[in-house]
């Protein structure tokens, strides 16, 4: 299915699906199929050979060889990708699972156009049924932009897991797709396998049972552009890092660890920035104050410069500074200001980070696993059942 839908998509007639059974210095043996039958006859017939050392290789070629170079090229421009389609440090890109899924190299799996329109929106984009596998991305989180939903609710029940610099595998261990639908108060209960073949962490088979009250919603038909709404003051603006101790003696306990997080503040807002206007009864930040909470570090002698910490991406300065004996206000060794102008980073309990800022923590510091599953199941609760080889708590690599 894979190769002939290569030959097929744009294809009215006259489809050719090729087929490399042999590769060497001297060229490649190619041979031609008209028919999905003869070729699915022929691959079985040469099984072990594409099972073999350098089988997946031999059928990339005949991916190259069936689909064309220059349908190829023009499929990952048309997604602003560039080629090859598998990196010089041997990482396969979204144009060649692309090529994989649907027959066609363009890499772009959101759900929307990468280039906005007149009004600065994106439009949905379809994606075809293809094999009818679906993709779960990291991504989602950088860019912003959800994979598009037929990849995110496939038909049948099996994913592409990408962490970012590989993909992984996932599949319903009941070979159903989990209905939500029928879930009750505490939501729905279903087992997922999970099969990571890249060493050092794998070959690996994981299982995992998953508690999700709820699934992804489709993607809106149209996204707008991000709104950025001016800071108020004593909202947290940054998780700096976790408490170092607590992760080295919970390693992936990161609900009961402790956050050093920056407030926003006078001397933290962005010069320059074109905020946009908070909507009338829109809901309002947590606030913190800092007069309740002392400064990060303290009980090491040590703080960190709010202001000096909100600009270093440009000064590459994070604001640390030495407090001495007896300083009740101390002076930034950076920036010159004091601490009650400067304002200071302080330490939050992960139950004390507001809603969306356990959401940052998760992301940062859950198992990435996790929270690529997220994007699926928003907030769903993942165990992962003990694994002999790996160890318990050595959570599966995506």
């Amino acid at each position: 299915s894979i190769l002939w839908q290569a030959a097929t998509v744009g294809e009215s007639s006259n489809a050719v699906a090729k087929l490399v059974t042999k590769a060497s210095s001297d060229g490649v043996d190619v041979a031609d199929f008209t028919s999905k039958d003869a070729l699915t006859k022929a691959i079985g017939e040469s099984i072990a050979t594409y099972k073999s050392a350098g089988g997946v290789v031999l059928f990339m070629y005949s991916l190259v060889v069936t689909r064309t170079v220059e349908k190829i090229r023009s499929d990952v421009m048309k997604a602003g990708g560039d080629l090859p389609m598998i990196t010089d440090l041997g990482l396969c890109t979204s144009d060649l699972v692309s090529l994989c899924l649907r027959g066609e190299a363009n890499g772009n799996v959101g759900a929307f156009q990468p280039i906005s329109d007149e009004n600065g929106e994106n439009i949905k984009l379809g994606w075809p049924e293809g094999l009818g596998v679906g993709l779960l991305s990291m991504d989602e989180y950088q860019t912003k932009i959800p994979v598009a939903d037929a990849l995110k609710t496939p038909t049948h029940p099996v994913w592409l897991m990408h962490g970012g610099d590989h993909f992984t595998v996932l599949w319903s261990e009941s070979l159903k797709l989990p209905n939500m639908d029928d879930a009750g108060e505490g939501g729905a209960s279903f087992s997922l396998c999970h099969w990571n073949g890249l060493p050092p962490n794998g070959p690996r088979l994981a299982r995992l049972n998953i508690q999700a009250k709820e699934q992804a919603a489709p993607a809106p038909k149209k996204r707008k552009a991000p709104t950025q709404y001016e800071p108020v003051i004593g909202e947290v603006e940054g998780i700096v890092q976790a408490d170092a101790e607590m992760k080295k003696k919970l390693p992936n306990g990161w609900t009961t660890w402790r956050y050093e997080v920056q407030l926003a503040g006078e001397c933290t807002k962005e010069e320059g920035t074109q905020y946009d206007p908070r909507p009338d009864g829109a809901k309002m930040p947590t606030i913190f104050d800092l007069k309740g909470h002392s400064a990060a570090g303290e009980e090491k002698k040590t703080w960190r410069c709010a202001a000096c910490y909100s600009t270093r991406f440009k000064t590459m300065c994070f604001g640390m500074n030495d407090l001495k004996d007896g300083e009740a206000d101390p002076k930034c060794e950076n920036c010159g200001r004091l601490r009650s102008v400067s304002g200071y980073t302080i330490w939050l309990t992960y139950d004390e980070l507001p809603g969306s800022w356990k959401a940052s923590a998760d992301r940062q510091f859950a198992p990435k696993i996790v929270s690529v599953l997220r994007t699926k199941w928003p907030g769903c609760q993942v165990e992962q059942v003990d694994d002999e080889k790996f160890g318990a708590g050595n959570w599966p690599s995506v």
